[in-house]
């Protein structure tokens, strides 16, 4: 008795599934998402959001899904979400992260080799963290969003962005609409922080971004859809995106662009109509990009 017990604890944890791709684990309701937010030995299964989700009245420390276990490291400890979240069309709305000293902050903290997340909105998103902050996901190490979608408001030192704070993997055809800034060193960006992938990687298609972006640190890269977009063995490419919005830059040495602050990859067929501002000496300031050493 004891081992059937065992065996079957997952299925009792969600409102159904089994935890594979034809019947994934249903997530219905604030129980099903606690569940989900501890149970890592099962973040490289299959998840289905089957309704709306209100987190009003809750905050959070930590990423609520693969957060980072070490604190203050740069590189990430933890368990990465390497398995399938279906949003089904579905929102997960009001999430609280209060978490100023720490990195890969976002409903997912990262996302590994792998890992999809899809037809998934998060709205009024109030976020602070302090490197590899997004609204969706801190960290995206080769794994695919897409049709997802971020609002509200995200605030980091750097890597910060409206949906996905770094982004070594692919979106399609995603958005955000949020409120960004960054106060330190490094990549701001309406839709991704910093875009960059070896070998293909860093890859963003059919994506925007709408909204008020601002990096206050020297030596930073603003942009209304991304903050640097690196190019290294033919990573960061962005093919037809578009930013529309305000994107303002305040310190010595920065970049700052409508679409891209800084570019060393590939953009294709993408446009910005975001206000320019920047307020620092020694900076460069465009309309689609604030500097460039890639393709245009």
């Amino acid at each position: 008795l004891t081992a059937v017990l065992c065996l079957s604890g997952n299925l009792w944890a969600y409102s159904g599934g089994d935890g594979n791709t034809v019947n994934p684990y249903q997530i219905a309701n604030i129980a099903d998402f606690q569940q989900l937010t501890i149970d890592d030995p099962n973040w490289s299964m299959s998840f289905i959001l089957t309704a709306n989700i209100d987190l009003t009245g809750l905050t959070f420390t930590q990423a609520p899904i693969a957060p980072d276990t070490s604190p203050n490291n740069l590189e990430f400890h933890g368990t990465p979400f390497t398995g399938i979240f279906d949003g089904d069309g579905h929102i997960i709305s009001n999430l609280t992260i209060t978490a100023s000293t720490q990195d890969y902050i976002g409903l997912f903290g990262y996302v590994g080799s792998g890992g999809q997340i899809r037809n998934l909105g998060v709205e009024d998103v109030n976020m602070t963290g302090s490197r590899s902050v997004g609204g969706l996901v801190g960290y995206n190490y080769y794994g695919t969003l897409t049709s997802c979608y971020a609002t509200g408001s995200v605030h980091g030192i750097g890597l910060v962005g409206g949906l996905v704070g770094y982004n070594g993997g692919t979106l399609i055809s995603c958005y955000a609409t949020c409120s960004v800034s960054g106060t330190g060193y490094y990549s701001v960006g309406g839709l991704v922080g910093r875009n960059s992938g070896y070998y293909g990687g860093g890859t963003i298609t059919a994506c925007y971004a709408t909204g008020l972006v601002t990096g206050t640190g020297e030596n930073s890269y603003v942009g209304g859809l991304v903050g640097y977009n690196d190019g290294y063995y033919g990573g960061g490419t962005i093919t037809a995106c578009y930013a529309i919005g305000s994107v303002t830059g305040t310190g010595l040495y920065s970049y700052v662009g409508g679409l891209v602050g800084e570019n060393g990859g590939t953009l294709i067929s993408c446009y910005a109509t975001c206000s320019v501002s920047e307020t620092g000496e020694n900076s460069s300031v465009g309309g689609p990009v604030g500097g460039n050493y890639g393709s245009i």
